[in-house]
């Protein structure tokens, strides 16, 4: 780059689509909004990979943060010049019309909890403007500490699995007979991931909220389990714990991968000798994905053992961890990963935008090669005989 005096710099806003969001934006930035949607922030200055700012006139026109550093690094920093490894600011204007979840930003103390090239996070607000029902959570209820927080596991004590069994389990009718005979004592069927591990290696919460688990073999030593219902056999596989360092890696010791493999195997065996013809099996990590986390690495990728059975069997595999809807169909053996469950699709976080892959890479089915967009999926199963 040809050296540009800098004058004063202007850049594009980056617009964000969010469920909370609305259309005042519109009002406070000169840049028109896009023409629909919920739009919940307003990047003014950015220094991410995925989506940096540019420069909105002048003739530095079009320049990046990270190119004008490269340029004018002194000039830009000052004293902090070479402390960072990019702008340390990410600044946003929100418009806020629902209310917010709750979030908690990892700091750079928590590394293991941060994506490959990014930094810990802290936050600074400052209210423009306020309805009457506005409101800021701030603290702890009495008596509640860091301590009882991450004491918390059960269902009873456990803000997570308590909000699970109020908005999910409880609104469930109770197993009916046919269930009952097929050893069935509930309706809802967990494949454990890495969230369910993280600050509960024990996984007590799921064992306290779904507890018909344990009698399908599910233990903190075991965490894979089968079974039968309406002559389609149910595989839940352990995907491992969240490592970031190759952060969709199948790392798991409850059991290991070949012993998963081998197990796996020996319950499709069961179910073609049994006369079943068809599969639904459940882990965390995608067998394939073309959005930030990646799909599971090559060498402990379960694809092939999979495939290995399509001849004879009809095999559904359900995935999750990446936040976005992608659709597979791969030698035979359909694969849906809908990351989140019905949670924010949001292309634009961490580890959500797209990645290189050979040109060769299957297909997704569901965007068709369109850029993913906010959108909130859950999939429906009807199972009926035959």
């Amino acid at each position: 780059m040809n050296q540009i005096p800098l004058y004063p710099l202007r850049f594009k806003p980056i617009y964000q689509y969010r469920l909370w969001g609305g259309r005042r934006l519109a009002n406070l930035l000169s840049a028109p909004l896009p023409e629909e949607g919920s739009i919940g922030e307003a990047w003014i200055l950015s220094d991410r990979n995925d989506h940096p700012s540019l420069v909105a006139d002048g003739p530095l026109k079009g320049t990046t943060i990270a190119q004008l550093l490269e340029q004018s690094l002194k000039q830009l920093m000052g004293k902090l010049a070479g402390r960072f490894p990019r702008f340390p600011l990410l600044l946003k204007f929100l418009d806020v019309s629902k209310t917010l979840s709750v979030q908690v930003h990892p700091s750079d103390a928590n590394i293991d909890l941060i994506p490959p090239g990014e930094t810990g996070k802290t936050e600074a607000w400052v209210v423009l403007e306020a309805g009457r029902e506005s409101r800021i959570y701030a603290g702890l209820k009495p008596g509640n500490t860091a301590e009882t927080l991450r004491g918390a596991r059960t269902v009873a004590d456990s803000p997570y699995w308590k909000r699970v069994n109020d908005t999910v389990l409880k609104q469930l009718p109770a197993p009916d007979s046919e269930m009952l005979e097929a050893g069935l004592e509930g309706r809802w069927f967990i494949a454990v991931g890495n969230h369910e591990v993280s600050g509960d290696p024990q996984i007590e919460g799921v064992l306290d909220a779904v507890p018909y688990l344990k009698k399908l073999g599910v233990t903190p030593e075991n965490l894979i389990y089968t079974f039968d219902f309406k002559g389609v056999r149910f595989i839940f596989l352990w995907s491992g714990k969240y490592d970031y360092r190759s952060p969709s890696l199948w790392d798991d010791d409850r059991p290991k991968y070949e012993e998963q493999m081998k197990q796996m195997g020996r319950w499709m065996d069961d179910a073609k000798a049994k006369g079943i013809r068809k599969v639904f099996i459940s882990f965390h990590y995608p067998v394939f994905c073309r959005a930030g986390l990646g799909p599971i690495p090559a060498d402990t990728n379960p694809h092939k053992v999979i495939a290995s059975y399509a001849k004879d069997l009809e095999v559904v595999v359900f995935n999750g961890h990446v936040h976005t809807t992608e659709v597979y169909d791969v030698d035979g053996v359909k694969y849906l990963m809908l990351g989140g469950g019905g949670a924010e699709q949001d292309p634009i976080l961490p580890g959500r935008t797209k990645i290189n892959l050979p040109a060769d890479y299957p297909p997704d089915l569901y965007w068709k090669g369109q850029p993913p967009k906010e959108e909130y999926n859950y999939v429906l199963v009807d199972v009926e005989p035959g």
